[in-house]
């Protein structure tokens, strides 16, 4: 189906934004593991596990992929969510 240019550089900023948030997710998962299992080897396994899963997505990612896009879309999402919810739990413990 065509698409305006003005559609396509919206949609195309979209997924930089998806793109720029997995990062940011993996990262902070990553520092995530270091706080709970330290700098052992179980944090190195673990780390390399998900580092690994998160380059391979990120690839079909780049690629177009419908299955990376919306693995992709839906750990932004539920990131997002964990984050309102902690901040409310936050918010009513206080």
């Amino acid at each position: 189906m065509y698409e305006f240019g003005h559609e396509h550089r919206k949609k195309e900023k979209k997924n930089k934004i998806y793109f720029v948030l997995y990062i940011f997710i993996a990262i902070s998962g990553v520092f995530a593991l270091y706080f709970e299992y330290g700098s052992g080897l179980e944090f190195l396994i673990r780390t390399l596990v998900s580092l690994f899963f998160t380059l391979t997505v990120l690839y079909y990612y780049r690629r177009n992929k419908s299955w990376a896009k919306f693995a992709v879309k839906w750990m932004v999402w539920l990131y997002g969510l964990m984050i309102i919810f902690m901040l409310i739990t936050y918010l009513v413990n206080r």
